[in-house]
């Protein structure tokens, strides 16, 4: 097999996973079973106000239901999570639902971690300023459990991310405060995962097509990570299989096709186990400070990440066209580097999404170089492929084609 040995170690818990056209129904066994009594449901206020999303979740929920959180936001931030902790006392929450996009996991993420603590809003969020990763708390979180309705790949995670409630306005230095923090712990994988694609559907098309250029990067990356393994290649490939036949037909579904059971399925494969590296590192670091999603940053920077890569190292490019539906035969291995990047910006472009930084709410070219700073220091580039270790200059070049 191209780029493993065979020699690996695999340990990975995730919840359990329920798919299928309905399945919300059964949240309130799954509830049952994690000894949930009251669930309270952590949303946004558009996905709050959408009967088509939350009714079935609600019915699903049932006699745990404890109530509804609808304060979430896509910046994440701190003070929401701890509004949301507030609650959960109010109501005495025994178990929490995230239901939405990752801004609303991640947010649900967050008060289950930040529940089993005593610690202050304050305390906390200087620590994340100056670490960028709170500690873990000693009690064991509330069951969590999500309800993902767009295609970021952020269900099944033990960690995520929150923006402080006093960001800087520009990049500082790579010592300084950050924007974002990380909250990240084993135990917050989720309890049970229910990837429905009929909520799915439900969500505003823009909100799908950006969130799905994430979960298919994470396919990408994962296939040429030095943590890959041939369980990670078997997930990684089969979602990439399925997202290259599926994600350019989202903005145009046909009455009637399976689409969007399709490419909801392809997103749970490529994040299962993945191994993010370097894109994500770039994709990271710009949001530290930028109010971008991350959807839009992976459209954006993927084609440059690639072709850096491509130009130090195999890249595992004939694994990755196999999932792109590239065909090999009597292709170059300069060849197929091409045309893997462009069927990624062929992807890209049908899925509507910018091309350039300067064509979106980011950084100005002249803060480039302290972004690539917070860039290198990413603690996703462990995970780089083994030939390659970027430098600044490395980063700030693959900024700057991307401008």
């Amino acid at each position: 097999m191209e780029g493993s040995d065979l020699s690996f170690e695999f340990a990975y818990q995730p919840g359990r996973i329920v798919f299928g056209r309905g399945c919300v129904n059964r949240l309130n066994e799954m509830l049952a079973e994690e000894g949930v009594s009251r669930g309270l449901v952590v949303c946004g206020r558009n996905v709050g106000a959408n009967e088509r999303t939350l009714g079935p979740v609600l019915d699903g929920i049932g006699d745990r239901l404890a109530g509804v959180f609808d304060r979430t936001t896509p910046e994440k931030r701190l003070q929401t999570v701890y509004q949301g902790i507030d609650r959960m006392q109010e109501d005495d929450v025994d178990g929490l639902i995230g239901l939405g996009g990752g801004s609303s996991l991640n947010v649900a993420r967050a008060m289950a971690f930040l529940s089993a603590t005593d610690r202050a809003q304050d305390n906390v969020e200087e620590e994340l300023k100056q670490t960028g990763r709170a500690t873990p708390p000693e009690h064991s979180p509330v069951p969590l459990f999500v309800v993902p309705t767009t295609l970021a790949g952020a269900a099944i995670s033990d960690g995520g991310s929150v923006t402080l409630s006093s960001a800087p306005a520009t990049p500082p230095e790579t010592s300084g405060p950050r924007r974002v923090g990380v909250v990240a712990d084993e135990r917050l994988m989720p309890n049970g995962l229910v990837f429905d694609p009929s909520l799915v559907e439900t969500a505003p098309t823009d909100v799908l097509a950006s969130s799905a250029m994430n979960g298919f990067d994470k396919g990408i990356e994962t296939l040429y990570s030095r943590e890959q393994t041939p369980i990670t290649d078997a997930t990684s490939l089969r979602g990439l299989e399925l997202l290259s036949d599926s994600l350019p037909n989202l903005r145009n579904v046909e009455t009637g096709s399976n689409t969007y059971d399709t490419v909801l399925a392809g997103v749970v494969l490529t994040e299962y186990a993945c191994r993010i590296n370097l894109l994500h590192a770039v994709c990271h670091g710009l949001s530290y400070y930028y109010p971008l999603s991350q959807g839009v940053t992976h459209g954006v920077m993927a084609p440059h990440v690639l072709r850096f890569v491509f130009d130090r190292a195999s890249g595992r490019r004939r694994l990755l066209a196999r999932g792109l539906g590239i065909s090999t035969e009597g292709r170059s291995t300069e060849e197929l580097a091409d045309v893997v990047v462009s069927r990624v910006e062929c992807v890209r472009d049908r899925l509507g999404l910018p091309t350039t930084l300067r064509a979106v709410d980011g950084p100005d070219k002249n803060e480039l170089e302290q972004v690539a700073e917070t860039i290198v220091v990413h603690e996703n580039f462990e995970r780089n492929p083994p030939t390659i270790s970027p430098t600044h200059a490395d980063v700030e070049s693959i900024l700057m084609a991307a401008w």
